[in-house]
């Protein structure tokens, strides 16, 4: 079934069915009650493959922030030692 021809609750809202002898066409509720349920289905199964994608994302954003940390942390560390050194040659220069 193509998106667009996925039912909304606005059309099971606004179904109507035509009355039999003995009330509505059993057929054609049982063809809607059909589509309906088709329906509950995708969306229930894109709703689980969403929440897996969301899942997955959000372990790789967890990584990524690890991995951020760690190299903020060595530039920090990077910068003290430049800094140190920077400073060593200024007092050996003085010398």
């Amino acid at each position: 079934m193509i998106v667009a021809e996925l039912l909304t609750s606005l059309d099971v809202v606004n179904q109507s069915f035509k009355r039999g002898i003995r009330g509505y066409d059993g057929a054609e509720v049982d063809e809607f009650l059909d589509n309906v349920a088709e329906t509950l289905q995708q969306y229930s199964q894109r709703t689980k493959d969403l929440e897996r994608e969301v899942e997955e994302k959000g372990k790789k954003l967890e990584e990524y922030n690890s991995m951020k940390n760690v190299l903020q942390e060595a530039l920090i560390m990077a910068q003290k030692s430049a800094d140190e050194r920077v400073q060593g040659a200024r007092t050996q220069a003085a010398k």
